[in-house]
């Protein structure tokens, strides 16, 4: 029997989080896509977080609004190619936006790229940059937002996802996927640096170059791999 890989993909990543809930359709119907002006969402997105914690600053407001946009694309990137191995054209994604919120989302009934594990990485990659650098490109215009930041945010993403992998698939060369997927979303191999490995421990770690700013919070503390710490 032929395997619907949207169907696939949809059971998987809620089998994660129920938030990551997805249906094929028309973008049109999301909050959030590239093929339209996100600006007022956005904006939306920001002021939610500056309401919801004054304390916090200008740089939680930022950096959580910045990882509501990335973390849903970035989940089914790493499912897509490690689980399923099937990837969809992710610069076509829309997304839900409820206070605060990015949760759930939609994607256009395309072809899924298939192959080796290296090709999955190499498309993957492709689509996520091409979708962060629009994404950027319309939140940087309505908040002092460098694009510095918004890579250091994506490439401790990368790893921590990664992380996550090394758990459920104990064989996979972790720092040789990090290469790969820093090489295809074209960023700067210095990143690579961030891992690293306790005497004695024969899994990876990761000390993060960007801080989510948690900390600000009146709620908030320090991550355990928080470069402030």
């Amino acid at each position: 029997m032929h395997r619907d890989d949207y169907s696939y993909l949809f059971k998987t990543a809620e089998t994660i989080t129920p938030l990551l809930k997805g249906e094929v359709g028309s973008v049109d119907q999301a909050d959030i896509h590239l093929q339209q002006d996100n600006q007022d969402v956005m904006k939306q997105l920001y002021q939610y977080w500056k309401v919801e914690h004054p304390e916090a600053g200008s740089a939680y407001w930022l950096t959580q609004s910045w990882i509501m946009l990335l973390w849903q694309p970035i989940q089914l990137a790493f499912i897509s190619v490690y689980t399923t191995q099937a990837v969809p054209k992710l610069r076509h994604i829309g997304q839900y936006y409820d206070n605060g919120l990015v949760a759930g989302y939609i994607l256009p009934k395309e072809p899924m790229v298939t192959g080796e594990l290296t090709q999955l990485v190499a498309y993957a990659g492709q689509e996520l940059s091409i979708l962060f650098n629009g994404s950027h490109q319309q939140f940087s215009a309505i908040a002092r937002f460098t694009s510095r930041l918004a890579e250091q945010l994506l490439a401790d993403l990368i790893l921590i996802n990664l992380l996550k992998l090394q758990k459920h698939k104990p064989t996979i060369d972790i720092y040789q996927q990090a290469q790969r997927w820093f090489s295809a979303l074209d960023m700067p191999a210095q990143y690579l640096d961030s891992l690293y490995k306790q005497p004695n421990d024969k899994s990876w770690s990761v000390k993060r170059v960007s801080c989510c700013m948690y900390y600000r919070r009146s709620d908030g503390d320090f991550c355990l791999a928080c470069p402030n710490k």
